[in-house]
């Protein structure tokens, strides 16, 4: 068996291997405050506020509700691998995110 198909198996096999393949799930940004969810064309950010956007497997599109810090900016998130997004906020350079991690009480 060659490594190519080992690692096949591996991504079918191993759990959670079926959703790593999306953008969606819990977005942390570097500061470890601010976060972000993505389930299919929904978004929730800061304070519980659901947004639809514009949703693609690997990216998604949205605008700030007119409420928010920067009201009207557009971010625009492209997943880079299981663990990090790009995070572009209008014109200003893109920041990764990473997924957040799991609280344990």
């Amino acid at each position: 068996m060659t490594f190519r198909t080992l690692a096949l198996l591996a991504a079918l096999i191993l759990p959670g291997a079926a959703l790593a393949d999306r953008i969606d799930g819990d977005w942390c940004a570097p500061d470890g405050i601010e976060r972000v969810s993505i389930e299919g064309d929904k978004i929730t950010v800061a304070a519980g506020r659901e947004i639809i956007g514009a949703y693609g497997r690997h990216e998604f599109l949205y605008e700030l509700p007119a409420e928010s810090d920067g009201a009207g900016t557009k971010i625009y998130m492209r997943q880079l691998s299981e663990e990090d997004v790009e995070v572009y906020r209008g014109e200003a350079a893109p920041v990764v995110w990473h997924r957040c991690q799991a609280v344990v009480s």
